[in-house]
């Protein structure tokens, strides 16, 4: 498997990665806790 670098000029930043844990938390607040996409974005995303 071969992996695909950016160029350096690109003007993208680089993507975030999370932890299997946060994953796990930001699901269950839509699925367990019935909050709405949108409110789950609002909860897990830093100011």
């Amino acid at each position: 498997m071969s992996q695909t670098k950016r160029s350096s000029g690109s003007n993208r930043p680089p993507r975030r990665s999370f932890t299997e844990e946060f994953k796990r938390d930001a699901v269950s607040l839509v699925t367990d806790q019935g909050d709405s996409l949108a409110e789950a974005v609002r909860s897990t995303v830093c100011p």
